[in-house]
């Protein structure tokens, strides 16, 4: 991971950026420069306080996962050939079984594609490459013994076996594809951007959205401080981020 990427990371962590601020308040204040670091401490409180409402990390999800952003919702009278979940979260480190291993987005990617893939006969395309943590654990093997758990059988799937980024993924299955029908399968967050992405590539492609990360509901209301809404807005900056890159590199 560059440094760059690094910094950017740490900037769109609601509790990441607030350490940061209040490491500086501490060296500021340490140094003599009281009224500063005074500064830099409310700030990172305020930052946190914010953040961590439910009802403000309901309102910067939305646009990605319901608004503007969200990509237009799959019909389901359309036929389909391939399915693709997009790689997520593979555990590579630790003795916990490899159930356990698997994140909440990539389960519920694998579960949908499953689900699919049996509805309309479909083959799965199962991407993602060494980019796990352990670089010898290949993400779309790890999958494949996951969809074979499920009953799936050598000749429905096809392991790609690479991509470590949703571009690399696409891109991975363009003349596998073709001009026929695909389901991409990724979180509700990412929607937008694989719309986006595979419109951009020539696929004939619907995204199915799962992980949803707000109700879709925006009556406003009051609610406790929540650890869970810091993670809703470092995910919504983080898409957001990432459709600012995409856009950028478009041009």
């Amino acid at each position: 991971m560059s440094l760059l990427k690094s910094i950017a990371l740490a900037m769109i962590s609601p509790i990441q950026l607030a350490f940061i601020l209040s490491i500086a308040g501490a060296l500021l204040h340490k140094f003599g420069h009281r009224r500063k670091a005074r500064v830099f401490y409310i700030t990172a409180i305020c930052w946190l306080l914010v953040f961590s409402q439910p009802y403000i990390s309901d309102l910067l999800i939305y646009p990605l996962e319901h608004g503007a952003l969200s990509a237009e919702p799959y019909v389901q009278d359309k036929s389909a050939d391939f399915i693709l979940p997009l790689a997520c979260f593979y555990q590579t480190n630790g003795k916990s079984p490899s159930i356990s291993r698997w994140s909440e987005c990539s389960l519920k990617r694998q579960l949908m594609a499953d689900h699919l893939a049996r509805q309309y006969g479909a083959t799965l395309l199962l991407t993602g490459g060494n980019f796990l943590k352990d670089e010898n654990v290949n993400y779309s093997q790890e999958a494949a013994s996951l969809h074979r758990t499920f009953g799936f059988s050598e000749s429905q799937l096809h392991i790609i076996g690479q991509g470590s980024s949703t571009r690399e993924e696409l891109q991975s299955i363009t003349q596998i594809v073709g001009k026929n029908n695909i389901i991409i399968v990724t979180s509700a967050t990412h929607a937008y951007r694989v719309a986006a992405l595979s419109a951009e590539l020539g696929m004939h492609a619907d995204v199915v959205s799962v992980n949803f990360h707000s109700s879709g509901e925006l009556s406003p209301y009051i609610a406790m401080p929540s650890i869970h809404s810091l993670e809703k807005t470092r995910h919504a900056l983080y898409e957001y981020f990432a459709i600012l890159k995409y856009k950028f590199e478009a041009q």
